[in-house]
């Protein structure tokens, strides 16, 4: 979880090996609020022992007052400041001009307060894929029809309306207007990191003491993957009133329809209550070794939503163990699977939910569920047909 606690930036000696000079900018634009604390932003060859000492302590005992610029500042700084992360960002800045000594010995963190200074946008958009994790429960939207063409290439500009638009409607519904949108493509995938305010914000509260505290809050994820060989928008947020119109906003950055990506529903649990035991057979898919049905849900509906769920460690096991029979009562609208891999040890879940929603882990064996769902047709389709040859230039998408 995101949160304010700079341990590289608290250590004096840290910063001591910082270069002066690169440490004197990045603390320029807080001279006043430094100032109200104590300390004097000098020359580089002003900084001593004891203004080290006062800065340490100005940054790990921030208060209401302090900048979130700079809190924000330290915590990249903070975040970025590991091998991968740094070599990562110094390739890039270099690529794009950043002037860097090669002849001096630079840190760690030195070397990420550098790229900061010389784009910071850099430095944000590098801290999203440097913590991006594809959530396993994603909501599926399809398009509405065949375009026939691909998706459109995502510049700047373009981001720029995105981001504009979709920080109107949440600024409307009382969520903020400050929004950050990160694109990448990765095999056949458009990938955006979504961040919905600043890495994190501070709030007031009292202790049982009745004294003033600081806590930290940190910012809402939301991310979006657009599956180019399947042809499918993946939404995760938290904010579940947002998919429609995420759905508008990715609509007109992809293809400049913002009806382009209608609501269907994309799973069924039909191929269960049609096929029994049947439907868990993974067929010529050599990867998966046993599918097993946890439990399910049967939707009865009525003024009180009245839901019954069965489930067993194994329940056609369980089933065949009694002597029943699989009947649903009713639809169902979820149903909890247990996938075993022939190369893993360890077995892997899987949540399907009647609509638009599936859950597990999205990782490279994730194909082989995919397949399986496919497989048994627990995926519906629109019949819609995306052309491909999306332009994959890593320049023509926007670094934001």
């Amino acid at each position: 979880m995101p949160t304010y606690n700079p341990k590289q930036l608290g250590e004096p000696e840290v910063i001591r090996e910082i270069n002066p000079t690169v440490l004197c900018a990045f603390l320029k634009p807080f001279e006043g609020y430094l100032r109200t604390r104590g300390l004097e932003v000098r020359e580089p060859s002003r900084i001593d022992n004891a203004t080290i000492e006062k800065l340490v302590d100005i940054l790990i005992n921030p208060t209401m007052k302090t900048p979130q610029a700079l809190l924000n500042a330290v915590f990249y700084v903070e975040e970025m400041s590991s091998p991968l992360a740094a070599d990562s960002l110094l390739k890039l800045a270099l690529k794009a001009g950043m002037p860097f000594d090669e002849d001096s010995n630079h840190t760690l963190a030195d070397v990420v307060m550098q790229v900061w200074l010389f784009d910071s946008k850099m430095v944000e958009a590098q801290h999203a894929w440097q913590t991006w994790k594809t959530p396993r429960r994603m909501e599926c939207f399809q398009p509405v029809q065949s375009t026939g063409i691909a998706p459109i290439t995502i510049t700047e500009d373009r981001l720029s309306l995105a981001i504009k638009d979709a920080g109107d409607w949440f600024a409307k519904n009382n969520r903020g207007r400050k929004l950050f949108m990160t694109p990448r493509i990765v095999d056949d995938e458009i990938q955006i990191s979504i961040r919905r305010g600043d890495p994190f914000r501070r709030k007031p509260t009292i202790d049982e003491d009745g004294m003033d505290t600081i806590t930290f809050r940190e910012a809402r994820k939301d991310s979006m993957i657009y599956d180019l060989s399947e042809e499918v928008l993946m939404l995760n947020s938290s904010l579940t009133s947002s998919y429609p119109v995420y759905c508008r906003i990715f609509g007109n950055l992809l293809f400049d329809d913002p009806e382009y990506f209608g609501i269907f529903t994309r799973y069924t649990l039909a191929p269960l209550m049609e096929l029994g035991e049947d439907a868990l057979s993974p067929g010529e898919i050599d990867a998966i070794e046993e599918i097993v049905l946890l439990n399910y849900r049967v939707w009865l509906g009525g003024p009180f939503n009245r839901y019954i769920i069965h489930g067993a460690d194994d329940f056609f096991a369980d089933l065949k163990w009694r002597g029943g029979t699989f009947q649903a009562e009713g639809p169902l609208d979820r149903a909890n699977f247990r996938i075993k891999y022939r190369h893993l040890k360890a077995r892997r879940s899987l949540t399907l939910y009647t609509g638009n929603s599936s859950s597990y882990t999205r990782d490279e064996n994730s194909r082989h569920i995919e397949d399986w769902l496919q497989l048994r047709r627990f995926v519906m389709k629109t019949g819609a047909r995306a052309a491909k040859g999306v332009n994959k230039d890593d320049q023509a998408v926007a670094s934001y």
